[in-house]
């Protein structure tokens, strides 16, 4: 089936002693010689090349275009219920900073995004707490 290695890399666990998922599978790296005690490092595929682990470009497409919708939408929600034009660009910036470094251990993201949910409803939160006082 074309999905097995798109659905195979959610099941990554980290592993010092294994190469990531992307460099063993896509790339085709040794372990052996590929990776040191003293020095660890990984290369992250990124949220295009992830979408392509299937080899279907309709997937890529299909899939890239409804994340797109669906980042618009969220910056649209966060820009109206803030109305804070930095604040925004700055949960933006590290939610696309995250999908420019995606595909290492791809399950994880839900603590990331989890926090950036915190992050705004903590704010909303403030912010009508705050609202009424003058300083």
């Amino acid at each position: 089936m074309f999905l097995d290695t798109f659905l195979n890399s959610f099941k990554e666990k980290y592993d010092v002693s294994k190469l990531p998922y992307y460099e063993r599978i896509i790339q085709k790296r040794d372990t052996a010689t590929d990776v040191s005690i003293i020095n660890y490092g990984i290369t992250t595929p990124g949220i295009v090349s992830f979408l392509f682990y299937s080899g279907s470009k309709m997937f890529l497409i299909l899939f890239f275009f409804i994340l797109t919708l669906t980042m618009l939408f969220f910056e649209k929600i966060i820009l109206n219920k803030t109305t804070n034009l930095i604040f925004c660009a700055l949960i933006m910036q590290q939610i696309s900073y995250r999908l420019v470094h995606f595909g290492y251990m791809p399950l994880n993201s839900y603590m990331f995004f989890g926090t950036i949910f915190l992050t705004v409803l903590v704010h909303q939160i403030l912010y009508y707490l705050f609202k009424n006082i003058d300083l």
